[in-house]
């Protein structure tokens, strides 16, 4: 079987979305340029399907959970905080020192014992970088948030990533969309309890 059919025979088994995303910011795509365009995913709930469906063995988790456990623990953990976090507004994460990430991650997260291999992992899964602003140096995915770890199910399979061009005029605001749809852990709402503790 050809990759590109192993990955429509992925594709096919994502299960639908129990609720349709707000779509906050949409930007006509153009070729070879990062299309920021960007819906809301807080309002998705968990589905019951979902309970009892997670990996606990890190080694059995897909690179988005992997990520998400991560981020989830530095909420908890400052010596992982130190390497990497998410933003306050919870839709981006920043690597503080990527070669200190290497040395101090790469114990628990094999996947992740080179940066230039954690970052070819995050293209081919989606995620975009942000060039400028508050957040820069900062990756984020749709369907990646603070607290809601169950939307990693719904994230399309791996592809070869591809070379594309910033734009920076077409990033989205996180900022001003966390005053509009606010996630868990804002103010004092501790995400953390969900995941139980490290």
């Amino acid at each position: 079987m050809s990759r590109k059919q192993r990955r429509k025979e992925a594709a096919a088994q994502i299960p639908p979305l129990p609720v349709e995303p707000n779509l906050v910011h949409m930007v006509k795509k153009r070729r070879g340029v990062v299309n920021h365009s960007y819906k809301d995913y807080s309002r998705v709930p968990a589905t019951i399907d979902y309970e009892g469906e997670e990996p606990i063995e890190i080694r059995e988790m897909s690179i988005p959970q992997k990520l998400h456990h991560m981020l989830a623990l530095s909420l908890i953990d400052e010596n992982l905080a130190r390497w990497i976090s998410w933003m306050p507004h919870g839709r981006s994460f920043r690597i503080h020192l990527p070669v200190w990430f290497e040395k101090n991650v790469a114990g628990t997260y094999p996947d992740y014992n080179r940066f230039g291999a954690f970052v070819t992992q995050l293209n081919s899964h989606g995620f975009k970088h942000i060039s400028q602003g508050d957040d820069r140096n900062c990756y984020y995915h749709e369907l990646m948030l603070r607290g809601y770890p169950y939307l990693t199910k719904y994230m399309a399979p791996p592809r070869d990533p591809r070379r594309v061009n910033p734009d920076p005029e077409n990033e989205p605001d996180f900022y001003a969309n966390d005053a509009k749809y606010p996630l868990p852990g804002n103010a004092d709402q501790p995400v953390w309890e969900q995941y139980g503790p490290p």
